[in-house]
C-alpha cells in the first residue's frame, strides 16, 4: 500500500527538462499518517519527499509503541533514506529495530 501511495506521489511531481535555463526550486512533500489499532493511536508513519532537478530524496520513518496497562509491550522503529538520480537508486540506508518487552508471566 505504501509503495502504491509513494508511486502515485512521485508521478505527480513535475518533470524539468534537462536543458532548462533556470534550475527548478526544490519540491517538498511532507505527510504524517497515524497508525491505529482499534480506536487507539499507537504510532506514526512519516514520509518526506524532496525533488530537485534529477534527484529525488525519500525519507520514511515509522514509530510504533503498544502499551498494555501503561506498560510498553511492543516497540517498533524503522527509518529509511533513499536517493534517486535520473530514475536510478544511487543510495539507500535503512534501520529497523523491533523488540518485544517481556512484562507478563
Amino acid at each position: 500500500m505504501r509503495t502504491i501511495a509513494l508511486s502515485l506521489t512521485l508521478l505527480a511531481l513535475p518533470v524539468v527538462p534537462a536543458g532548462a535555463e533556470n534550475p527548478a526550486a526544490a519540491i517538498k512533500i511532507h505527510r504524517v499518517f497515524d497508525i491505529v489499532r482499534g480506536n487507539d493511536k499507537i504510532g506514526t508513519d512519516t514520509i518526506d519527499i524532496e525533488r530537485q532537478n534529477d534527484t529525488t530524496t525519500i525519507k520514511i520513518k515509522k514509530d510504533v509503541s503498544v502499551k498494555v496497562m501503561f506498560i510498553e509491550a511492543y516497540r517498533y522503529e524503522h527509518s529509511c533514506n533513499e536517493t534517486w538520480k535520473n530514475g536510478q537508486l544511487v543510495a539507500f540506508k535503512s534501520r529497523t529495530n523491533g523488540q518485544w518487552h517481556e512484562t507478563f508471566d
